[in-house]
């Protein structure tokens, strides 16, 4: 069942005057409930408007968005509450911090849902736990926290109001290897303990690969691919051409197939890596 879904959805900048471009053209998509969906394209494609229409921080120049099948933009329909449901984490959402201590950042959503002062302190113990952060930094000031501290308390923030689908662009830019996995890992596993919807929009194809269970590829507004990782990965020559990376393992076995060897070029994972390689020596013993 889709929990969310976008019928000719198309945001126009600028509209009637000489500075007019179209950021999301005529995209139609359906995310399903649980899923994990990766959303790449190049730096101008279009990801992040049409990411911000999906809780109703943009309002589209035309189309529909429909959460759990009822139209955000429809009168009296409460976007406030909607956004306590679809969680929108900008890049670098450590910018986002503004309160005294780390308690009352984290607990400024729950606090905003009006749950009771138990629930929302219930709600930060369990968001910092998921972020893999001490309660001891609680009392302390956001600010003085290290980079990758910042990151995860803003996380966090959005974490402690449970939504069911969660929205990340580019949640690990600027940090090095251990922080971006420890992030990763940490999202990962909100998405499996709660169910939850995630999409991520990332550069990373790696990060794509590893935890995507479909992807989005945006391209001059339009979708240009919406299909399973693996399948998507088996354009790789077509995402090359758009400017587009691919998962290092996917590049070797294209480099392999140049050479002459006869591999599956749409392998994007170590695991995946293995079996193919296995399954060609076998073949060729």
């Amino acid at each position: 069942m889709n929990i969310i879904r976008t019928e000719n959805l198309t945001h126009i900048y600028g509209q009637s005057t000489p500075f007019e471009k179209t950021a999301v053209d005529n995209v139609n998509v359906e995310i399903n409930e649980g899923e994990f969906i990766g959303v790449i394209g190049h730096t101008g494609s279009g990801k992040s408007t049409f990411i911000q229409h999906l809780n109703g921080l943009l309002k589209p120049t035309s189309g529909k968005i429909y959460f759990k099948g009822e139209d955000i933009w429809q009168k009296k329909y409460s976007r406030h509450k909607l956004r306590f449901n679809v969680g929108l984490v900008f890049q670098y959402p450590e910018y986002q911090l503004f309160e005294e201590t780390v308690e009352k950042d984290i607990g400024f959503g729950p606090h905003n849902m009006g749950l009771s002062e138990s629930e929302i302190k219930e709600r930060v113990l369990w968001a910092i736990s998921i972020v893999g952060l001490d309660e001891s930094i609680l009392q302390s000031s956001p600010f003085d926290l290290s980079g990758g501290q910042k990151r995860r308390v803003a996380i966090a923030g959005i974490l402690a109001m449970k939504p069911g689908v969660l929205i990340l662009d580019e949640p690990t830019a600027g940090l090095d290897p251990l922080g971006r996995d420890e992030i990763l890992s940490r999202i990962e596993a909100y998405h499996k303990s709660e169910n939850a919807t995630v999409m991520l929009v990332s550069h990373n194809m790696e990060d794509i690969a590893r935890f995507s269970d479909r992807v989005l590829v945006i391209q001059n507004a339009k979708v240009a691919m919406f299909d399973e990782t693996k399948k998507v990965f088996a354009h790789s020559e077509e995402l090359l051409d758009m400017g587009l990376d691919v998962p290092q393992i996917t590049g070797i076995f294209m480099k392999l197939r140049k050479h002459g060897y006869d591999v599956d070029t749409s392998v994007y994972s170590p695991v995946g890596a293995r079996k193919e390689i296995l399954r060609y020596m076998k073949r060729n013993d």
